[in-house]
């Protein structure tokens, strides 16, 4: 999820309906819209990887990254004992995301992404 449209790529689609978000102190966001974005991770090589569907909402105050997003494009999320966790592929680590309090950073060339553990529960459809 994220606030920043500028994140998309080509392919952003609206909502026919949004899709209402629960935060933790019980009210709601809405989400408006999907579009893949493409994220350029930080490492000993740049990598890229392009994440689809990722929902635009508005009012959000930060990148949300699920991990089932990333699993669904062949990246395995991997704790690690040095407080954080590494984004493999083909058994190569191409991103890391270190504990910084209680929320995962993942470690991008723009701009910093908490990776949850959730699974979305995106129901709208598009057209």
């Amino acid at each position: 999820m994220t606030s920043n449209c500028t994140l998309f790529v080509e392919g952003y689609k609206p909502l026919i309906e949004p899709n209402r978000i629960e935060i933790a102190d019980g009210s709601y966001l809405e989400g408006i819209g999907l579009s893949p974005i493409t994220l350029t991770l930080k490492g000993l090589l740049q990598q890229e990887i392009t994440v689809l569907d990722v929902l635009y909402v508005p009012k959000l105050a930060t990148n949300l990254m699920f991990v089932i997003q990333l699993e669904d494009h062949g990246i395995i999320v991997a704790t690690s004992s040095s407080r954080a966790i590494n984004l493999l592929r083909k058994g190569e680590i191409i991103g890391r995301a270190p504990r910084i309090r209680r929320s995962y950073i993942l470690n991008t060339v723009s701009r910093p992404i908490k990776a949850l553990t959730a699974k979305s529960a995106l129901k709208s459809t598009i057209d």
